[in-house]
Parts: structure tokens; sequence; C-alpha cells
């Protein structure tokens, strides 16, 4: 039976997608495994069997026509449908998975805390968690989903907002010398900061509660959000920590809350997702059982101070 597709040839239009994904010759070529040469070999012979150009060279990188806008479109929706449906083929004969991506913090203060529950439900799908602070690709690194933290404006995936983030000053109950009374008490403390986190710094929340930092205040500092939560609970000093990490702490008692209540952000947690739903099933039970844990979390109410 004679083929109904009229295609170039497979191997140039992968190139061709993975050059125009990266918008780079070198990377399309790392993540095929081949030289640059034949990536770039690949690209003149798709122009040549098309007739018209797809790529234009900008310095050590390249910028699409709008034909090759076009097609890259249509063949990164294509390749990820391919890549989809081969998942559900291989999970029709296995065991479902699902490969999910975060932050290193949320990871290990909210989410892994809560996954028992979700293996409990649904103990024959694969759970695989890697935790990274990087934005990977979803076809380089055969993930389903990512959750990150920021305002939603990343390119080239579907986002669904997860959870609004703000931000507490915690510290241990049983902090040396007492919990400060006022703000101006803030002044005797060691505050300890996360310097990754951009979102909310300590000179802007003295800012706003009216006190003034002293150099040798913020002298601990962490890079990770998850290690700073901890060094409160062990009495190591006062911190502004976001909220979704010490929830659970404040409701327990590991952690207060002093002076103000949650400070609220521009940013939230966010699902992204290589394209919109309808999703594999095993991905759709696990962002409905995301988003029930996010509405359980927060139904808790606020926690006093």
């Amino acid at each position: 039976m004679p083929s109904p597709f009229l295609l170039p040839p497979l191997p140039a239009l992968r190139a061709f997608e993975a050059a125009a994904r990266h918008l780079s010759v070198s990377k399309a070529a790392d993540e095929l495994y081949v030289t640059h040469s034949a990536v770039s070999h690949q690209l003149r012979a798709l122009e040549e069997h098309l007739g018209y150009a797809l790529i234009h060279r900008q310095g050590r990188g390249i910028v699409l026509t709008p034909a090759g806008k076009r097609l890259a479109a249509a063949t990164y929706t294509a390749f990820s449908a391919i890549s989809e449906e081969l998942t559900t083929i291989a999970e029709s004969h296995g065991r479902p998975s699902v490969n999910i991506t975060t932050v290193p913090s949320f990871a290990s203060r909210w989410l892994s805390p809560r996954l028992g529950r979700f293996i409990d439900a649904h103990p024959e799908i694969q759970l695989r968690l890697q935790a990274s602070v990087q934005i990977e690709s979803f076809a380089e690194q055969d993930l389903d989903l990512a959750i990150r933290l920021g305002a939603g404006h990343w390119p080239n995936v579907h986002l669904e907002p997860l959870m609004a983030e703000g931000y507490d000053i915690v510290a241990s109950p049983n902090l040396t010398g007492g919990l400060p009374a006022t703000a101006a008490d803030m002044a005797n403390y060691p505050l300890l900061r996360n310097d990754a986190d951009v979102w909310m710094t300590w000179e802007r929340m003295a800012e706003k509660l009216g006190f003034a930092l002293s150099p040798t205040q913020t002298a601990l500092s962490f890079d990770d959000s998850g290690l700073l939560v901890q060094a409160a609970i062990d009495g190591h000093g006062i911190v502004l920590a976001r909220s979704s990490l010490v929830r659970d702490e404040l409701r327990s008692g590991k952690l207060v809350r002093i002076l103000t209540d949650t400070v609220p952000t521009e940013v939230g947690y966010w699902i992204a997702t290589r394209h919109p739903p309808p999703w594999r099933p095993a991905v759709k039970l696990f962002v409905e059982w995301l988003k029930q844990e996010v509405s359980d979390d927060l139904s808790q109410g606020s926690v006093p101070r």
C-alpha cells in the first residue's frame, strides 16, 4: 500500500526539531548523540528537499524563519504525541509511571511527606521524583510534569497554577533568649537567610516592619530553603521562610510565627507539563491528587501567632 504521507526524511525532521527547540545546532547534536556537522548536514538536506529556508545562523545559535517556526511547532507536537503514545502503550504492557521534578526544598518539606498517601491509594503507579533547581527539557529528561516556583512565565510548556506562596517569620519556640516581642527586638537575634531566594529578603521585610538590620545579623546563610527551615527548627536563629515549607511545622509546634501574619507575594507554585490535557491516566491521577493535597493543606486554616 503506498504511503499517504508526503514527508521529508525522518532523520532530517528529527534533527530540525531538536535544533529548533534549542535554537542551537551544537545542543541538538549533543541531544541526538551525533556530531555538529551531522546535524548541519541534515538541516541543509531538509531545506534542499523543501525548497525554502528554515533557519538562519546567528552567532553561535540559529533563528527560525517564519516557515521554520511553523514546521518547528508541527514537529514538536507530532514527536510529543508519538512519545506520549509510546509511553501509554508501554504502560499497557507493564507498570505505569509518573516522572516528576521539583525544587529540592519543596520536594523534601512539602511533597515527600505526603507521597505515601498517593502510593497507598495507587500502588500500581511507579513514581520517580527528581529534585532539581533547573528548568529541564521534558523530552531530554523523560519528564511528565514539573512543579516550579515563580510567576508562571516559562515558555513552551503548559502551565496550571497549584498554590500561591507567601512568607512567614518563624523560629523555634525554644529559641535562646526567648522570642522577640517587637520589631525593635529583632536587632538582638541572629537572622538566617537563603541567598538563592530572591522573592523576599530580610531587607524588604525589615523595611516593612520598621526595624534596622545590623551587618552581623545575617552571617549564616544557606543555598536551600529546606535546610534553612531545619536550621530554624534546630534553634539556630530566626528565619524568613516560604509559607508552604513551614505550615506543617507551625501546626505541630516545632516552629512559631512571630511579629507578622503571612506576607503574600506575587509568585506561587505551578504545574508544568509538555502539553495541555488530556494526559496519560497515571499523570492525570497524580495531578488530581496533588491539587487535592494542596486544597486539604490550605483548608486546615491559618496558624495563629
